[in-house]
């Protein structure tokens, strides 16, 4: 009997070690499980953060190209406004160009009429103004 004894007792001691260990293992675990929860909310937290900046950041960003397509608009309307001022100053410079060039053939033909009867004059002396 004390043998069977003996025998009970180291197997309830290897019990005892085995549940000890057991025991030490799950408060180990369990200490682990913990520090994830908490880093796992830690994370999740930021993961927040970081969705609401992005959120935050693309709304910006789309009233930025908001207004760079609104500026965009504006200066392509004043460039064609531009435009049209440009061709109605160049259509009236040609049409003053043409108009002068008009008037300097009249000047031209006048001159030559002028230089003709001045000749016409001077050679026949009894006529001539000019002497």
């Amino acid at each position: 009997m004390r043998k069977y004894a003996a025998r009970n007792d180291g197997a309830a001691a290897a019990a005892r070690d085995e549940l000890r260990n057991a025991q030490k293992r799950i408060d180990e675990l369990s200490t682990l499980v913990t520090r994830y929860e908490k880093e796992n909310l830690v994370l999740e937290s930021r993961i927040k953060d970081l969705e609401d900046r992005l959120k935050r950041e693309t709304e910006q960003h789309e009233r930025d190209n908001k207004v760079k397509d609104d500026e965009i608009a504006r200066l392509r309307q004043a460039l064609d406004e531009q435009l049209m001022e440009y061709r109605d100053l160049l259509d009236v410079k040609i049409a003053l160009d043409m108009e002068i060039a008009a008037y300097r053939k009249l000047l031209e033909a006048e001159e030559t009429r002028y230089s003709a009867l001045k000749y016409l004059f001077l050679s026949i002396p009894y006529l001539c103004p000019f002497a």
